[in-house]
């Protein structure tokens, strides 16, 4: 049975032991149903896949995870914490992610917390790897911004079968113990390098949650913890919806993932892994028009 009721601040708790995706049983699971929208041509998909991904480097790799998912989800009772993950799990899953097995290290992590803004400043004290090298400015910029989620990635440059690089010595810069790339010669098209996500996270403001349902909520963290992309606003009238609307127009959002999300989260593990990132919004059209028999 789906997860039908609306979570409530009252259904969350402060410090809970995480649960973790290698526990998804895939064979015990629900099945996802994505919203369905009336058809829409390519054109329109890719607008709306351009939006979703307003935040990419176009010219670069996209990054996305190599290893597989290992999961931790913190902040939510026992009775709701393990549905929430089995649907990150599945979603993620059917996106073309490798669920880790159990006794995996988390490389992704889902924080329900009472004050958002808080939780970052205890945890870039206290958990400081969580970070990576992001630089004090760009902290700075995020929790000033009060929005009632927050997500970042740490990613890594890697070869383009997703190897991390070689710390070996670099004759051109004549230093020992640098990343050093080597790979075979590609193409101007073809980059000899693709960017690997090592850690994700995000943290969801208890005080956002009131009136979301559990599907939604999952859907939209699945969308955050994937890809590198950021909240929307309402989308125009008779036009495709996205739940990356969840939180600036609640009302307007989608039940969760629409069409369009989810192939938007395939496209990115369908594309070539050292391909410019604009790939992904065409990919994206493909696969909707696609389905729709268009």
């Amino acid at each position: 049975m789906m997860m039908k009721m609306a979570i409530t601040a009252s259904l969350l708790t402060a410090i809970v032991a995480p649960v973790r995706a290698q526990d998804y049983d895939p064979s015990g699971s629900d099945p996802i149903v994505v919203e369905a929208d009336r058809p829409y041509s390519a054109e329109e998909v890719k607008s709306l896949a351009r939006k979703i991904g307003s935040k990419i480097d176009l010219l670069r790799p996209f990054p996305r995870f190599n290893a597989p998912l290992c999961l931790d989800v913190a902040g939510l009772k026992d009775e709701y914490r393990d549905g929430f993950v089995r649907r990150v799990a599945e979603n993620a899953r059917i996106a073309g992610l490798t669920i880790a097995k159990p006794g995996c290290r988390p490389n992704a992590m889902i924080m329900f917390a009472e004050d958002s803004r808080k939780q970052l400043i205890s945890l870039r004290k206290h958990k400081r790897d969580l970070f990576g090298e992001m630089p004090r400015s760009e902290f700075q910029t995020m929790i000033a911004s009060r929005d009632g989620v927050y997500a970042w990635q740490i990613n890594e440059i890697a070869d383009v079968d997703g190897r991390e690089l070689d710390k070996g010595p670099s004759p051109l810069l004549g230093l020992t113990g640098v990343p050093v790339l080597r790979t075979p010669a590609t193409g101007r098209l073809s980059p000899p390098d693709t960017l690997v996500t090592k850690t994700s996270v995000v943290v969801i403001d208890r005080s956002r949650i009131d009136g979301k349902s559990a599907e939604q909520l999952a859907d939209y963290a699945t969308m955050r913890l994937i890809a590198p992309i950021g909240e929307l606003p309402a989308a125009g009238a008779g036009g495709p919806s996205t739940i990356m609307t969840l939180f600036q127009a609640p009302d307007a959002a989608p039940a969760g993932l629409t069409a369009i999300d989810m192939a938007f989260l395939e496209s990115v593990y369908k594309v070539r892994a050292n391909g410019p990132s604009g790939q992904i919004f065409v990919e994206t059209a493909k696969r909707v028009t696609r389905a729709n028999g268009q």
